[in-house]
């Protein structure tokens, strides 16, 4: 298992095409530009992946996930900020910048749960008022 499965963090509402498109320059990358011929993928044991999945669904993008096998930790956001620079040249070259660069409006405008959680707030907790925000959002 890669350091990489936190992935997963990204709330499906958002859009799953989003998910593959990062999946998929982060395989490219590790392919073609991160690794030379005769290194093996950074690994983690499998209870910190475990972990990772387990904070990400409680947490969310508000999770500090863990990086590697010596236990390093950081925010998911901070870590996905950094992972995005560096595939940006990476989703140009596949042709899917235009996704890649929808999974960093997601951390910056917040994912669907935190932008249901702030309609709520801002509507005396009216659900339906977030009813109508996903609505809003929705792209058929």
């Amino acid at each position: 298992m890669t350091d990489w499965d936190w992935v997963g963090t990204i709330d499906p509402h958002d859009a799953m095409p989003l998910h593959a498109q990062l999946e998929r320059s982060i395989r490219v990358a590790i392919a073609s530009h991160w690794l030379n011929p005769g290194d093996q993928l950074p690994t983690m044991p499998p209870w910190h992946v475990q972990e990772n999945k387990w904070r990400a669904a409680r947490y969310g993008l508000d999770a500090e996930i863990i990086l590697d096998a010596d236990s390093n930790e950081r925010l998911v956001t901070d870590d996905l900020d950094e992972l995005l620079n560096r595939l940006e040249p990476v989703a140009a070259s596949l042709g899917c910048a235009d996704e890649l660069s929808d999974v960093a409006a997601i951390a910056r405008t917040g994912a669907s749960y935190q932008r249901q959680r702030r309609v709520a707030e801002n509507h005396d907790g009216d659900l339906r008022a977030v009813v109508d925000s996903l609505i809003a959002e929705l792209v058929l």
